[in-house]
């Protein structure tokens, strides 16, 4: 983990969250010890509200559960949530959990029903989560 980088842009955009005051979350299908090895690699340890992992949850994505569990731990109802999805399993689980739901793919594809399409550029993602662009209202 210590050589791992950050997907260009997801700093940025981290930032940006960060300024606005948002409360932020990383919902995983790995295991604890990955996601906070990689957390630290990228510079985001002890930067979050919260973390769901693998171990929190008997179901994974695609079911909602891991994003059910990261509102409950965020005290935010599901409508206030906004995920970034880099794939379509996980932006179905957002989705279904009933967050809105930004789709942030890493290889060209259609977004799931219902996410918002972000392009894979540096600057793309950061603009949206400013704008709110293509969200309905919370």
């Amino acid at each position: 983990a210590p050589s791992l980088r950050a997907r260009p842009g997801a700093l940025e955009a981290f930032e940006a969250a960060h300024a606005l005051g948002w409360q932020q979350a990383v919902v995983s299908n790995s295991s604890r010890v990955i996601v906070d090895a990689n957390l630290a690699a990228i510079g985001l340890a002890g930067r979050l509200a919260a973390i769901v992992a693998a171990e929190d949850v008997s179901r994974p994505k695609p079911d909602p559960q891991p994003y059910r569990l990261a509102q409950q731990r965020l005290a935010a109802q599901p409508a206030a949530v906004l995920a970034v999805e880099d794939s379509a399993t996980g932006a179905r689980a957002a989705l279904a959990a009933g967050c809105r739901t930004f789709f942030w793919p890493q290889s060209p594809q259609a977004a799931p029903a219902g996410a918002v399409l972000v392009a894979d550029d540096r600057a793309a993602l950061r603009a949206a989560l400013l704008h709110g662009i293509g969200l309905p209202a919370a």
